[in-house]
């Protein structure tokens, strides 16, 4: 019978308890296994989206527990790198963060293009598989065009019928006219997105007449009118709606 080796006497001698340090982690890779006893032997994988560096040999990917002591760790698995680059995508930019797993391409549509749902970036990831996932990303940004400008707003000029992303189009009141808020000229401006920053509105007058009040005394009830109506038919103390708005 062949004596026993200097580990094996050492874990005689320990009555068998000798066992190994915790078992060491490796990056971005998991453990086979936590036993720690003499002999035992612990093999590495790499997580999804990892391998391991290039020339590693099968046998540096385990360790074993020799007494109280383990072999040689393994390197750090290494993200997989992404083959090729990301789609072109028409009127954008791309930049990227990387080539590797997890690393991100962030399209930026130019100028006052836009993708179809309004956005103006979209991003691409590098995936496990080693692919660029651009599922998320159209081909192309494009150019909206917002609702289309209204052409007879009583009491008012408009300088542009422009309507495209970008455009800013200027309403400007006339014959002592204004807007509901008391001003007389407003620019209202095309997004990106297809839709106007603020709603359509046509220039009125301010019409006012004295009414007794219900609790007695007089009220001033004014109006502001954006269309052409003959205030002759209007009643004291009488209640009016008139539209002013288009959207």
């Amino acid at each position: 019978m062949p004596a026993p080796s200097v580990e094996e006497t050492t874990a005689i001698l320990y009555g068998g308890q000798v066992r190994c340090p915790a078992v060491p982690s490796v990056g971005n890779a998991s453990a086979s296994s936590v036993n720690r006893d003499h002999n035992a032997r612990i093999t590495y994988s790499c997580l999804p989206g990892f391998q391991w560096s290039a020339g590693t040999l099968e046998e540096h990917k385990s360790i074993t527990c020799q007494v109280n002591n383990w072999t040689a760790t393994p390197p750090a698995c290494e993200a997989v790198q992404c083959t090729g680059n990301p789609a072109a995508v028409s009127n954008a930019t791309v930049t990227q963060s990387g080539h590797r797993y997890l690393d991100v391409a962030t399209y930026t549509c130019i100028g006052n293009h836009a993708f179809q749902d309004g956005t103006s970036t979209k991003q691409a990831f590098c995936l496990s598989s080693g692919q660029w996932d651009n599922t998320s990303v159209p081909s192309a940004c494009v150019l909206h065009q917002c609702p289309a400008v209204s052409t007879s707003l009583s009491h008012t000029t408009v300088n542009s019928n422009d309507h495209g992303a970008g455009a800013a189009v200027r309403y400007e009141c006339f014959q002592n006219a204004t807007f509901s808020d008391g001003s007389s000229v407003r620019t209202r401006r095309c997004l990106v997105s297809g839709h106007w920053d603020s709603t359509e509105e046509a220039c009125g007058k301010g019409y006012c007449e004295l009414s007794t009040h219900q609790f007695g005394g007089w009220a001033k009830v004014c109006l502001h009118i954006a269309n052409e109506i003959d205030t002759s038919q209007l009643e004291p103390g009488g209640m009016y709606q008139v539209s002013s708005s288009y959207m």
